[in-house]
């Protein structure tokens, strides 16, 4: 129907690269951009926003882990931004060196607590591994482990709308596909209702802390 409404008032695009620069804002504590995160980064449930810094390491998102998993329905530690496009890489360079041993952070394809797929950095006897997991209802699979020989590396999820693949680089050229899975399993046809799939970084554990220095989303 013709009636009047509000003037169109266009959204600015989200930035291709987010380099994790502190930006003070003036907005309530409860939010994201308390700590500097612009907006567009989401979180699961309610956030302990101390375990989220953009000021402990200048220029990096520091995530300190929590025993709640991403499996659960509450509030890991976890920051993500939508996924847009069918076709897309999204990319981030971690730095693990303060990860204690038997935590776990990385990157994450999100659609819900049991549907989601991830790029997983753990240190596990004194070793940096890379490998993927993949949670699919009931289904939970770890892949086979690439043990890491530096604290930094990129790791990516990309998908061609038919698959998503886990991916590690250590030189941020050269990417090895950890493993690729079905890109149906993260629709809401399949799932059930949803707000779509979340394309964050986390941090999973009891202590220690992970380091992103940038986060990139591009697409076809």
């Amino acid at each position: 129907m013709k009636c009047q409404t509000l003037p169109q008032v266009p959204m600015p695009l989200d930035p291709v690269r987010e380099e994790f620069n502190f930006v003070k804002r003036d907005v309530p504590a409860d939010s994201y951009s308390n700590i500097g995160l612009p907006w567009g980064w989401m979180s699961i449930g309610n956030p302990d926003y101390s375990r989220y810094s953009l000021t402990e390491r200048k220029g990096w998102l520091r995530l300190h882990p929590t025993s709640t998993p991403l499996d659960a329905a509450t509030s890991p530690t976890f920051a993500a931004r939508r996924q847009t496009e069918l076709r897309f890489n999204a990319t981030a360079l971690i730095d693990a060196s303060h990860l204690a041993e038997g935590s776990q952070a990385g990157i994450t394809a999100y659609a819900a607590p049991l549907n989601h797929y991830d790029v997983i950095i753990e240190r596990k006897d004194g070793k940096l591994l890379a490998k993927s997991n993949i949670r699919v209802g009931a289904l939970s699979h770890a892949g086979q482990p690439v043990e890491l020989k530096d604290s930094q590396a990129d790791i990516r999820i990309s998908s061609d709308k038919d698959y998503y693949y886990m991916q590690v680089s250590a030189d941020g050229n050269s990417f090895t596909t950890l493993s690729k899975m079905d890109f149906r399993y993260l629709s809401t046809e399949v799932i059930g209702g949803f707000t779509g799939v979340m394309l964050g970084l986390f941090a999973q554990g009891e202590a220690g802390s992970a380091d992103f220095d940038w986060f990139e989303y591009t697409t076809e």
